[in-house]
């Protein structure tokens, strides 16, 4: 009776378990709530800020992401979108992006260094295959789940 018991409470856990969403996986919405941009070690924008507001989703399924947004800078309003493939191994993580609103971003691909804890993810790009920064211009970007 005690091992029926046993058996059927630890059963009854693992279904539980394996329908609830875990967070550390990348799938599903994210809602970007931070940025900085540096181009070397000076600032070239951030967000949130007193002039910029972002409004920007990025999703994730299996092997694609996306995201789309707007960018509002005092008077000025940017649409901002983008599509493609994407790998993911550990914290290195690499778009080739396939639709952008940069026309001159389409068919490139991009190495980030990519880290989830519990609801937040955080992007830093461009960098190189030890996830250190490479170029100039790089920038840091925290998303929530959405």
């Amino acid at each position: 009776m005690k091992t029926t018991i046993f058996l059927s409470l630890a059963m009854a856990i693992c279904l539980i378990s394996s329908t609830q969403k875990t967070y550390g996986q990348i799938e599903g919405a994210w809602r970007l709530v931070y940025l900085k941009a540096y181009t070397g070690d000076s600032l070239l924008y951030q967000f949130p800020s007193k002039t910029t507001t972002i409004n920007q989703i990025k999703m994730w399924s299996k092997d694609h992401f996306m995201f789309v947004g707007q960018y509002v800078s005092d008077t000025v309003t940017d649409d901002a979108y983008g599509a493609g493939t994407y790998t993911l191994k550990g914290k290195a993580y690499e778009e080739q992006i396939l639709y952008h609103s940069t026309v001159d971003w389409i068919g490139t691909g991009i190495k980030m260094y990519l880290e989830i804890k519990e609801d937040t993810l955080i992007q830093i790009f461009p960098v190189n295959d030890q996830g250190e920064v490479v170029t100039n211009y790089h920038a840091i970007e925290k998303y929530i789940r959405y």
